[in-house]
């Protein structure tokens, strides 16, 4: 899908230095009038190694990075590194239907940030 290869319009590197954090827009005839992007974490360790979250506002992402032993991500989406799952904590985070073909990568709701 086309959407995969578009450019971040943002990114971090973690605090480790082993994962890229980026912020992906999502735009095209499928989404004309949508603000949407997915976050894309890449394990710099191993660049085949790609993780692509469902789709929020862009509006909303703040790239403000975080990184423990458990958890690499932003200020309301982690990314769990042993499990290699997603935990999204936004209030108004609505599913949409473009995630089971952008986000390969399961996620969970875990509550309000």
């Amino acid at each position: 899908m086309i959407f995969l290869k578009n450019r971040a319009s943002s990114f971090v590197i973690s605090e480790s230095g082993h994962y890229l954090i980026e912020n992906v827009p999502v735009r095209g005839a499928l989404v004309p009038f949508d603000d949407l992007a997915y976050l894309r974490i890449t394990d710099k360790r191993d660049s085949n190694t790609v993780f692509r979250s469902p789709l929020y506002s862009r509006s909303t992402v703040d790239m403000s990075s975080h990184e423990d032993d458990v958890i690499v991500g932003v200020v309301w989406i982690d990314f769990y590194k042993r499990d290699q799952n997603f935990g999204i904590r936004a209030l108004d985070w609505k599913a949409h239907w473009l995630n089971s073909f952008i986000s390969n990568t399961s996620y969970e709701i875990v509550g309000g940030n």
